[in-house]
């Protein structure tokens, strides 16, 4: 059901990116015939990436979604040592608080404005 499901919002023009990959229920063995776009890594691994075993498995996460031809996100980027590293590592996306806090429409209007499309460029 979830795989047909996926199928169909695929067709339509949805992307589908399982969300908090590396933590709990996402499974290895679904991934090939899953019709999704990318793969979001859980902050549990982010938050320890500079430890070597972390960032091992960081770098084999995002070397399976790119021979799968998936994006990779990684959820919970607290430091711009963090988001270096992840873009080292292969991830494409970031999202936390090295990006940006948590904030109104008001403030993300004039937060999009200020950086335009591309705000993390202030990290690299």
């Amino acid at each position: 059901p979830v795989a047909g499901a996926a199928a169909e919002l695929s067709r339509r023009g949805f992307r589908i990116v399982v969300d908090d990959f590396g933590a709990g229920h996402a499974s290895l063995a679904g991934l090939a015939g899953m019709k999704i776009s990318g793969l979001k890594i859980d902050r549990s691994l982010i938050r320890t990436v500079e430890d070597d075993r972390a960032r091992h498995v960081v770098a084999a996460v995002a070397g399976l979604a790119k021979g799968l031809d998936l994006s990779v996100a990684a959820e919970g980027v607290e430091t711009a040592e963090q988001f270096a590293l992840l873009k080292r590592l292969g991830c494409d996306v970031a999202q936390g608080h090295a990006i940006a806090r948590p904030m109104d429409a008001d403030a993300l209007r004039r937060w999009i404005a200020d950086y335009g499309a591309a705000p993390a460029s202030r990290l690299a």
